[in-house]
């Protein structure tokens, strides 16, 4: 019998990238409908659309415009869901919520901003620890700033 309580049960333990876990209350696993599914199909589209605007504006070196189209998508979402910091979320508006840290960080990267840079990515690599660009992103966010900074580990080198 299925939980009444949860939105979806599987047959079998085979989803890709896990997400689900055994309700105490049913024989049967159950997906966790995650934060991100707040976000409703039309909020999605514009939240695509203006990464779209970010990532033209970032091709044509408008890196303060990507900035903004980048900065308005994350607000519609911080605006609907209030829980991005979940690490078991799974599914592509997590997904484009990550994808779009991340390109924040590299505007930041290429502004100098590097404690900005690491704090974007730092929030991105608690969503998803495995984002490869994330993790990069903010290492070299964090050399820089070890570089930049009297008594830094890295001006110590020297």
């Amino acid at each position: 019998m299925a939980n009444p309580h949860s939105s979806m049960t599987v047959e079998g333990n085979d989803i890709p990238g896990g997400g689900w876990q055994e309700d105490p209350t049913d024989d049967e696993p159950c997906i966790d409908v995650d934060c991100f599914s707040k976000l409703d199909e039309s909020t999605f589209l514009a939240v695509k659309e203006l990464k779209e605007e970010g990532n033209d504006a970032f091709k044509y070196g408008n890196l303060d415009g990507a900035e903004s189209s980048y900065n308005k998508a994350l607000e519609l979402y911080d605006n609907t869901t209030n829980c991005l910091e979940q690490s078991n979320t799974n599914g592509p508006l997590r997904e484009e919520y990550v994808n779009l840290l991340a390109n924040l960080a590299l505007i930041h990267l290429k502004h100098n901003r590097y404690l900005d840079a690491e704090t974007v990515t730092s929030k991105a690599l608690s969503i998803d620890s495995m984002n490869e660009k994330c993790s990069y992103r903010r290492a070299t966010a964090r050399l820089e700033i070890s570089l930049n900074t009297p008594g830094g580990d890295m001006t110590q080198l020297n």
